[in-house]
Parts: structure tokens; sequence; C-alpha cells
């Protein structure tokens, strides 16, 4: 090999590192940003296929796969409420919700194991693949949660014991608009009551699924302590909780529908690689320090 062919294939060598250096770069490292918005998405049957209401399993095994690849971890609703945020540096949270109660976000075969399956199962297989996404999700049910009243106390402590949430959707799915606080309050203790006695001792309710989306009227203010986040159908990401614009009573998810994908994340229908495009909105990056926020104002 003569000297300018050497050097030409040194300049390729070490042009070619860069490059892959950048990239793996790329693929760890997002510039902190804690006054971003954090997606809380909306599902509510998983099944077979794809429907209005339906996210097939096929798809919601891709959702959370692109979300994975695309340095999104788990945030509990719990943790969203609090305003603490234990997300690595340089991950984006992402919340997952599911709303209804239905039996196959948590279904369980007769002999007691999980049906793989419902969301339940799929989001424990797909934490044995990549634990470091994590496995925290909210389940705002109604009267019979999950229908299968045998398994049900069990079922809670599950949840429970894997970092999941359940939250209030009311007993009847009762449409709270034009409510006042006080009524409310009176609806959501009857659910209350009745869970207490299946739920695990230390498990606790303190968020709001409005069920058809309908908000309460008055000063919802009144709905703390008992509340502490109000969830909307839709339709944009939420911002965290300290921020100035954020609506605690109107905080806004979105649908885990192909067209909200693309609308919100640029994301075509079945990708799960990752994306060199950008959210649609600022996004929640962490700092990896719960205890301080990065840049520390607005």
């Amino acid at each position: 090999m003569n000297k300018k062919h050497l050097i030409s294939a040194i300049f390729f060598v070490m042009m070619f590192c860069g490059l892959a250096f950048a990239s793996d770069q790329t693929n760890i490292t997002n510039i902190p940003d804690e006054w971003g918005r954090i997606p809380i998405l909306l599902y509510h049957n998983i099944g077979p296929y794809e429907y209005r209401w339906t996210r097939s399993v096929a798809n919601f095994k891709k959702d959370l796969l692109w979300l994975y690849n695309n340095d999104y971890v788990l945030l509990s609703i719990e943790d969203y409420a609090n305003n603490y945020f234990p997300i690595p540096q340089g991950k984006k949270p992402v919340i997952l919700t599911f709303d209804d109660g239905k039996p196959n976000q948590f279904n369980m075969n007769k002999d007691g194991t999980i049906d793989p399956n419902s969301a339940i199962g799929i989001l424990d297989d797909f934490n044995k693949q990549y634990p470091d996404f994590g496995t925290a999700a909210a389940f705002y049910v109604y009267d019979n949660p999950f229908g299968q009243n045998a398994f049900l106390e069990k079922k809670l402590a599950y949840l429970w014991q894997t970092g999941r949430q359940i939250g209030y959707h009311t007993l009847r799915h009762t449409n709270l608009r034009g409510l006042l606080p006080k009524t409310v309050i009176a609806i959501l203790q009857a659910q209350k009551d009745k869970l207490s006695k299946v739920m695990p001792i230390d498990m606790q309710m303190y968020t709001l699924a409005y069920p058809h989306g309908g908000v309460p009227w008055g000063d919802l203010t009144q709905l703390m302590p008992m509340i502490k986040v109000g969830l909307l159908i839709g339709s944009d990401p939420a911002y965290p909780l300290y921020h100035p614009k954020a609506k605690v009573f109107r905080t806004p998810r979105i649908q885990a529908i192909d067209s909200e994908w693309l609308r919100f994340f640029g994301r075509k229908s079945g990708e799960t690689d990752r994306s060199l495009k950008k959210e649609k909105f600022r996004v929640f990056v962490s700092d990896g320090d719960p205890g301080k926020r990065t840049p520390d104002k607005e």
C-alpha cells in the first residue's frame, strides 16, 4: 500500500470510528430538560385485533419496544403526582395508564397464572427482556375490576408488589361533568370503601381518570387531598406538576392509537426502531438527580 492509500485508509477508519462514537453518544445521551412535557399514554382494551378502543397485542408490544428504543423509561403516576422523577440521566419518562379495568388488561388463567396476552402479562415479559425499562403502570377501574372476582385480591396484591397503581374511575363509570366537588368526593369515597376491603393495606388511590372525560364543576382544589391528579381522555403531553402551565385537575393524556403516535412522536404504524425524528413537543429529559431540576428554572 503506497503512502497516499495508507493516509486515505487511516482517514476513513478515523471518520468511521468518530461516527460510531457519535452514534453511540446519541443513543445514551439527551440534553437534560426537566421543564419539558411527559407523555401519559392511555389504553383501554388489549386484544387480538385493532379497533377504536382496542390496541392489538402485536401493536402494544411494538409500542413498548419503540419507547424503549427511543430512550423512554416507565414512570409511576404516583411519582408524577409527587413531583418525583427517579429517572436515569438522559432518559425520558413515560406513564402508562389503562382505563376501565378490563379483563384483557389483567387476566389470570384458571390455575392462577397470568395470561401472557393480557397487558400485565405483556408488560411482565417485556420487563424480563428489558429490566431497565421498569414496570410502572396505572389502572383506572370501576366495579368488578378486571372481571374475575375470585382473583381480585390476588391481582391487587400483585399490582402493588410490582410497582403498579390503581386509581379512581367511579363504581358505575359515572360522568362527573358539572358535579360539585362535594358530590364527587362522595362518589369516589364509595369506590374507595369497596376496594379497600380487598386492597393491600398500604395500597393507596389518589389519582382520578374522569369517566367519559367529564370534568367536575367548581373549585377542583377541594378534591384534595383525596385526589392529587385528575386525568383527561386526551389529547396532549403533560407538564410536570411544578410547571406553571400544569393543570393538576385537567392533566392531559395521549390516546395510544396510530394517528396520535404519528401526531406527537412522528412514529408511523408498526415502527419499533430508534427514530431520527424528534417528538413534536418539548420533551422532559432527566438529569439523573430526583433532588434537583435542570435547568433550575423555566
